[in-house]
């Protein structure tokens, strides 16, 4: 006899969180805690937490972006300057981005390496605002789309009576 069998994809969880939030603002809260939920993927987290975290936009501060030169080299990043009211100014270095490996599919052993850019700006309240972006999120996901078709596939080789139709 002849049936049906359908599939249907189940991102991994870090995958959905990355997608949901690319081009999305967020103030620094919310920023903190979409890391956070990051955790897993990214490599060099406690020291990028550390960094993020201590952000502050105080007093008279001013935004500026790449690039920025720290001890003769240069970096990328937003450098972040301020004044409070009492004559104390300071300086900090934003990140501009960092990287996270994940999953596509929940228990897949293949990682992607999606690139997280940061913009960070004063909202309209004078407070801080961040938003998520990822020009080649589209890519890296027709990629692993192509990758788990191809998985597929080949997995079912040996089946010579079984009919295998792609849906992207």
């Amino acid at each position: 006899g002849r049936f049906n069998v359908s599939y249907r994809r189940l991102h991994s969880q870090q995958w959905n969180l990355i997608k949901r939030n690319i081009d999305r603002v967020m103030d620094h809260r919310e920023f903190l805690e979409f890391v956070m939920a990051l955790k897993p993927s990214i490599g060099d987290f406690n020291e990028l937490f550390k960094r993020l975290s201590s952000i502050r936009i105080v007093g008279n501060s001013t935004l500026a972006s790449t690039p920025i030169f720290v001890n003769g080299k240069s970096e990328k990043g937003y450098r972040c300057t301020y004044k409070l009211e009492d004559g104390f100014e300071g300086e900090e270095i934003l990140p501009d981005g960092f990287i996270c490996r994940v999953p596509f599919v929940k228990a897949g052993e293949k990682l992607y390496e999606i690139p997280i850019e940061l913009l960070f700006f004063k909202d309209d309240d004078e407070e801080l605002g961040i938003r998520v972006i990822c020009p080649v999120f589209e890519n890296i996901e027709e990629q692993a789309i192509i990758d788990e078709a191809n998985y597929v596939k080949q997995e079912t080789s040996s089946y010579t009576e079984l009919l295998v139709l792609s849906d992207f």
